[in-house]
């Protein structure tokens, strides 16, 4: 009887050590993927905001300050990063 009870927790064990390091591996690669797409998405923001203001510093606009208060919206800024299931950018207005 004990041999049995051992031979469970033995398997139990060594399925829950199997689950764990599935885990971890899933959650590396999660994170890996994430931050993958982190970066490309404040890469593209970033070049959005560049292509939109920057011609208005080198010209000295006085837009400047509509644009800035524009993108200042947090609701504006958000929407510029919001990406439908194609991996394309949805238009705010």
């Amino acid at each position: 009887m004990k041999r049995v009870i051992l031979s469970a927790l033995l398997v139990v064990v060594i399925i829950s050590l199997i689950v764990t390091a599935l885990t971890i591996r899933q959650v590396a690669q999660e994170e890996k993927s994430l931050t993958t797409d982190l970066l490309y998405r404040s890469t593209l923001v970033a070049e959005t905001l560049k292509e939109t203001i920057e011609p208005e510093v080198i010209n000295k606009s006085p837009n400047l300050q509509k644009l800035v208060d524009r993108y200042s919206d947090k609701q504006r800024l958000a929407g510029v990063i919001i990406y439908d299931n194609r991996g394309s950018v949805l238009a705010v207005s």
